[in-house]
């Protein structure tokens, strides 16, 4: 069974320009609508009405986690990322050497010259 749930959606500033939305609701859904108007004190209208306009309210609210907002935080960790690079170096890596114990790998280095044994 499907039950019809009809909204006013009228504008208080005239009774003329009302709208009305209709939805459909399983039987479950019904239930917990009706059960929730009721416990509210609200009509199904009233109740319907409430929901669109808290529906809407919540879909035009900005999500923080939204790339959009995001994008600069990263922007700036690169950016840091970037100047800590330049001033102190690349990073070393680690090593095991197949012990198991991690070291850190070493830069090459260079040797002075040898004398000649020749000589």
């Amino acid at each position: 069974m499907r039950y019809y749930i009809g909204v006013d959606t009228e504008e208080r500033m005239s009774h003329n320009e009302s709208k009305h939305v209709q939805t459909e609701l399983s039987e479950d859904e019904y239930e917990r609508f009706r059960t929730f108007a009721e416990e509210h004190g609200l009509s199904l209208e009233e109740a319907g009405h409430e929901s669109v306009l808290e529906w809407i309210e919540r879909q035009q609210q900005a999500d923080p986690n939204d790339r959009a907002f995001t994008v600069l935080d990263e922007l700036d960790s690169d950016r840091a990322r970037r100047q800590h690079r330049r001033t102190h170096g690349p990073r070393t890596t680690s090593s095991t050497n197949g012990t198991g114990v991690t070291r850190p790998s070493r830069s090459p280095t260079t040797h002075p010259p040898r004398p000649d044994s020749d000589g």
